[in-house]
């Protein structure tokens, strides 16, 4: 699975993005990350927005499902291992 990572501006970010990709990558070890380009379509795109307004614009991406995260405490698990 590609999953394929955006992030927003960071212009009032309320915690360590970052930090908390590694956390993602962590818990859903097995699938490919990268940070997303316009011209790849994605089985996910994850959004990392740094506070509650999500205000990142992924309009140009493609992708078959979006995950949108605001804080740090949410670590989803993006999908099953195969």
């Amino acid at each position: 699975m590609i999953i394929g990572v955006k992030f927003c501006g960071g212009c009032n970010p309320g915690y360590d993005r970052k930090d908390l990709l590694n956390r993602i990558m962590k818990k859903n070890a097995g699938h490919r990350f990268e940070y997303a380009h316009e011209e790849t379509i994605y089985d996910i795109l994850l959004v990392i927005c740094g506070c509650s307004r999500c205000c990142a614009d992924y309009s140009r991406f493609s992708y078959d499902r979006i995950v949108i995260v605001s804080t740090a405490d949410d670590v989803p698990e993006l999908a099953p291992q195969i």
